[in-house]
């Protein structure tokens, strides 16, 4: 019975860690909408503590969503694949047509 309830009250805790940074991060996500701000995310620190939360849940049901945290929380997958796709494919197809444009200015 112990095991249940220190399960239950660290999965509370990281929930709630999960919760306030799923919602700092989509803030900040949406906050160029209505004005610029100049923070940066919490990478990766909610979506594990959600995960966490739900891989030691004491109920079976919850379990079975430990991955579900990683793709809730902008400041996990969704931002790193799209770091992953600024730094591995649009960065080198813009240096491409830079050096594109710079060799056909020189022709001229």
């Amino acid at each position: 019975m112990t095991v249940f309830w220190l399960r239950l009250s660290v999965g509370s805790v990281l929930g709630a860690l999960f919760v306030l940074y799923a919602f700092y991060n989509a803030r900040l996500a949406l906050s160029p909408l209505w004005r610029p701000r100049s923070e940066s995310y919490i990478v990766l620190l909610g979506g594990i503590a959600g995960m966490v939360s739900l891989a030691i849940a004491p109920f079976d049901c919850l379990r079975a969503w430990w991955w579900l945290p990683l793709l809730v929380d902008i400041g996990c997958l969704p931002f790193l694949a799209c770091a992953g796709l600024e730094f591995g494919v649009l960065r080198p197809l813009r240096r491409r047509a830079m050096r594109h444009r710079s060799d056909e200015q020189r022709e001229d």
